[in-house]
């Protein structure tokens, strides 16, 4: 089970996303729906572990995420960005 529990995210001195909180079971199938700049892409983002939450905790099996190891997070989590930036020349 993945559960975001009370998150928020401040960047800039802007509070881009406000106590979230989602529960996800292994199976479920979920929709998270808004407008633009609501947060969503946030949300994933910390639940994936890719940006630390500025409040609240986000775990995975009961435990939290940011005590994983990034190697543990790999082999328990697949990841698709909605853009991919390369840090390397590729052809």
């Amino acid at each position: 089970m993945l559960a975001a529990r009370d998150v928020s995210v401040r960047i800039g001195g802007c509070e881009i996303l406000s106590n979230a909180s989602l529960q996800l079971s292994p199976g479920q199938i979920c929709v998270v729906i808004g407008p633009n700049g609501a947060g969503k892409s946030t949300l994933f983002k910390v639940m994936s572990g890719e940006l630390k939450p500025t409040r609240g905790e986000v775990f995975l099996d009961g435990k939290p995420l940011s005590g994983m190891a990034p190697i543990r997070l790999s082999i328990r989590r697949a990841v698709v960005p909605q853009a991919s930036h390369l840090s390397f020349p590729f052809t």
